[in-house]
């Protein structure tokens, strides 16, 4: 292979890694905010006379894009939980076939969740978040979106990978 085929793997790697710091950013971002959230609503039980109602609809939504921001990370990381029955049954070539195949699944189902949910980002336009009434639900449905299509991006370079690596197995057998 001459050394331009592999140009573009390369700005992929390197929008990756530019992705990757956003992503561990916004999720280190969201859970600090889910703690003062927290924070703020068991204060305010114990030293207010009553506790602020929006203290709970936020740290749930934090909570939410915590999650979002995370699920890329994860299916690259492979920290994700797993049904490994399969695995017991399969080898060699059958278990790599085996991941692939979940991976292609996985991979096609979350981009087309995340294509679809953006109609119910464009819906949340005219709704507002129940205690927070200067929010509109677009925000928060928005985080579907994120992860569906974080995990599809992941899901999709892990496939490369995987293509890759069988196809310079066979160049080297």
């Amino acid at each position: 292979m001459t050394e331009g085929e592999y140009k573009p793997m390369k700005v992929l790697l390197f929008l990756k890694k530019i992705l990757d710091t956003i992503l561990a950013c916004g999720a280190i971002i969201s859970l600090i905010c889910m703690v003062c959230a927290v924070i703020v609503q068991v204060f305010a039980r114990f030293f207010l006379p009553q506790a602020p109602s929006w203290t709970e609809e936020v740290s749930r939504i934090f909570f939410i894009y915590a999650t979002a921001f995370a699920s890329g990370l994860a299916l690259e990381r492979n920290i994700f939980v797993s049904l490994g029955l399969l695995d017991s049954y399969c080898k060699g070539r059958r278990l790599y076939l085996l991941k692939l195949l979940v991976s292609l699944i996985s991979t096609v189902f979350a981009i087309i969740v995340a294509y679809v949910s953006w109609e119910f980002v464009e819906i949340g336009e005219m709704q507002t978040a129940p205690t927070l009434r200067f929010l509109t639900m677009d925000y928060i449905f928005f985080s579907i979106t994120i992860m569906m299509g974080m995990i599809g991006f992941y899901g999709l370079l892990e496939v490369i990978y995987m293509i890759r690596a069988c196809c310079r197995k066979e160049e080297n057998a």
